[in-house]
């Protein structure tokens, strides 16, 4: 296997979260170090340039990211990126075909990446009105009406919330976001700013 190309096709940030789950922090992706498990404070960030262990200053690529987590040799590390992200070099392939099959690992890698970067932004947009319908129901507390209506919201949001906490694997993020975008979102969502900009006289 090519080690420069292994490197091109595989994203860092995907295989943080196929290897280690959702990030902690919503802004970024940074992790507990997974080689300290006395962490206790998320130190451990990953970029499309590799990962890096803030509280040992050491950084990975993906090899050396998962020689670490599997204690595995280089040559082994190639090996199960090869077979996680289905790359492998064929010396049966016509030089037509290889590039035919770059294109469509590409295609398939910034689809992972579009689905992935879809469901971070709603998770943070669906905590955000969260957050928003939280403090007008602080703020209206002597209108009866107007807070039935909030809760109502607020109920909606929450089951939001659990599903997305429970949303994990590459397939159930992609499965959410052709069900929104087919059933599509309350109006109150969509134009959440309007909506949640009540004034309290």
């Amino acid at each position: 296997m090519n080690v420069k190309y292994l490197k091109q096709m595989i994203s860092p940030i995907d295989l943080a979260r196929r290897t280690l789950g959702n990030p902690v922090h919503k802004k970024g992706v940074w992790y507990k170090s997974p080689f300290r498990a006395e962490e206790r404070t998320a130190s451990f960030e990953v970029t499309e340039n590799g990962f890096h262990d803030f509280g040992t200053g050491k950084h990975y690529d993906i090899i050396s990211f998962i020689q670490s987590l599997f204690s595995c040799s280089f040559k082994e590390a190639v090996e199960k990126l090869s077979v996680m992200y289905g790359l492998t070099d064929n010396e049966y392939e016509t030089e037509e075909m290889r590039k035919y099959l770059e294109q469509q690992r590409l295609a398939m890698k910034l689809y992972r990446e579009d689905v992935e970067d879809w469901f971070y932004k709603f998770f943070d947009f669906v905590e955000k009105c969260w957050d928003d319908n939280e403090e007008c129901i602080k703020l209206l507390q002597r209108f009866p009406d107007t807070l039935a209506m909030l809760y109502d919201r607020q109920i909606y949001l929450g089951c939001i919330r659990e599903e997305l906490l429970e949303t994990t694997t590459f397939e159930d993020k992609e499965a959410l976001k052709k069900q929104i975008t087919k059933e599509g979102l309350p109006r109150w969502m969509k134009d959440q700013e309007s909506y949640f900009s009540i004034q309290v006289t």
